[in-house]
Parts: C-alpha cells; sequence; structure tokens
C-alpha cells in the first residue's frame, strides 16, 4: 500500500475511500457487470497529457455540489467517482513527484 486518497462521495450516498498500491502480480478482475461497464489499463503519463481532459462542469444533486472532471482516452470516457479518483491520484503524484 502507497497510500490513502482523500474520501470521495457519490450522488448515491456512498463514500468511496481509494487506497492506492503497488500490484507485483495482479489477480484477475472479475468486475460486477452492474457497476463496471469495461477494465481497461491507462498509463498514468497518458492521463496527464492535458488533451485528455475535459472540464464537465459542476452539478448539484441533493443539496451537494460535486465537480464532473472527464477524461478520453483511446475512444472511452472516464467520468463520474473513478474520473474524481483519477484526479486525487494525478494531484497527489504531482505534489510528490
Amino acid at each position: 500500500i502507497l497510500g490513502m486518497l482523500d474520501d470521495v462521495p457519490t450522488p448515491l450516498g456512498f463514500v468511496i475511500t481509494p487506497v492506492v498500491g503497488l500490484l507485483v502480480d495482479p489477480p484477475p478482475f472479475r468486475p460486477d457487470a452492474r457497476e463496471v461497464e469495461e477494465v481497461f489499463e491507462v498509463p498514468l503519463g497518458v492521463l496527464t497529457d492535458p488533451a485528455t481532459f475535459r472540464d464537465g462542469g459542476e452539478r448539484e444533486f441533493m443539496g451537494r455540489l460535486y465537480r464532473l472532471p472527464e477524461y478520453h482516452v483511446a475512444g472511452r470516457r472516464i467520468w463520474g467517482a473513478t474520473a474524481r479518483m483519477v484526479q486525487l491520484l494525478l494531484e497527489a503524484a504531482s505534489a510528490h513527484p
């Protein structure tokens, strides 16, 4: 385990606590089809390219304001809580090069 990022609240009331780690031999992924459309890898360096980032603005849901970052890579859109976690990871990585 390398560290933890800030909690990421979701509009449905869940709070995600991202834990960042390094897997030497990653296990096979078994995503829940109800929650995950696709599993794919993106090198961190690709996500630091400003051309991949889109600012989706802000949206209020149930009295809470949410930032809507998006990352567009190889025809795929990373959005929602996943994009917010990516943004936190990139901020942490740039603070500790």
